[in-house]
């Protein structure tokens, strides 16, 4: 059973009365963000951009991100099965290897979501 079978079954069960579907969502495309970072012993930072990890996942370090702020506050249900998910502080179309990244993760996990970005 992958996420979204689990997150269904669960809805349907009574179990998540007040978590929809597009909370679920943003919650995991903040994961998938937050697995980009390492920890680091600054009183300041908590954490950096994990320069191995990036490499590891085929993320393009070129593409124009802040990496300070990345997060996704939006997500919206275009039909019964697809969602459109919105990563804020990259680059409106100009992320593709960001996209990819969280979009392959995602549909492995059962949710059909096409992510954008905007600054």
């Amino acid at each position: 059973m992958n996420n979204k079978e689990m997150f269904d079954l669960y809805k349907r069960n009574g179990m998540l009365k007040t978590y929809t579907a597009e909370m679920r969502i943003q919650s995991l495309i903040n994961f998938l963000i937050e697995a980009l970072y390492i920890p680091v012993k600054q009183a300041r930072l908590l954490s950096r951009v994990d320069t191995k990890r990036i490499k590891h996942f085929k993320i393009d370090d070129s593409e124009p991100i802040n990496w300070g702020d990345l997060k996704c506050n939006e997500v919206i249900k275009l039909n019964d099965n697809q969602y459109k998910a919105i990563v804020d502080e990259a680059s409106p179309n100009e992320c593709e290897s960001l996209c990819e990244y969280l979009e392959s993760y995602l549909k492995s996990w059962g949710w059909d979501v096409v992510v954008e970005t905007e600054w």
